[in-house]
């Protein structure tokens, strides 16, 4: 469950802070980040962001310790475009997943990212309530339901925080590149 509250404040990250003209996620075309995952999970995430952030790789190590169980989980994850491949490295089976709720917003001429994003981000119990510099970005602080906080500077969750059943999980970044070299596919 910690888990899948992650994954929803990157895909709400991904909307957040001001649209970028034709509607690009990122302001810069090319990054690379580097996560350190602490508390309850352990491990590293590492995140490459290419095309204004239509193509993304993930790659993520970790421990989570939770009701005396230690599960180990190595997964990679890579979107292009609005299609998304998640597998663990080894196993010959994985998913692929089309996201047409965004393909139809899209293309939709009225659509427009910023509203869309700040209505999504109230919907689930987000509110931008200030600004704190993390690792020398300044970054805009939403406080969300269930004790989950995300530190966001250009679209980029810096630093996220999850309290939930007793547990805690952070994912800090400690290493941004902008405009960097992007392994091809």
């Amino acid at each position: 469950m910690k888990r899948t509250f992650v994954n929803l404040i990157f895909v709400v990250a991904f909307f957040v802070s001001t649209a970028q003209p034709n509607d690009k996620p990122y302001p810069f075309k090319s990054a690379y980040v580097e996560y350190e995952l602490t508390g309850n999970t352990t491990g590293k995430q590492t995140l490459y962001i290419d095309e204004w952030g239509w193509n993304r790789s993930e790659t993520t190590h970790s421990a989570t310790k939770m009701l005396g169980q230690k599960t180990e989980t190595h997964e990679r994850k890579i979107t292009k475009k609005l299609d998304t491949w998640q597998w663990v490295p080894g196993e010959k089976t994985g998913s692929k997943v089309h996201n047409q709720m965004l393909e139809e917003l899209l293309a939709d001429p009225n659509f427009n990212m910023k509203k869309f994003s700040e209505e999504t981000m109230k919907s689930l119990g987000f509110e931008k309530t200030c600004t704190e510099v993390v690792n020398g970005k300044t970054c805009d602080i939403y406080k969300g339901m269930l004790g989950a906080t995300s530190w966001i500077w250009n679209n980029i969750a810096v630093k996220t925080e999850v309290k939930l059943l007793g547990t805690k999980q952070v994912m800090t970044a400690t290493k941004i590149e902008i405009d960097a070299s992007v392994p091809g596919s």
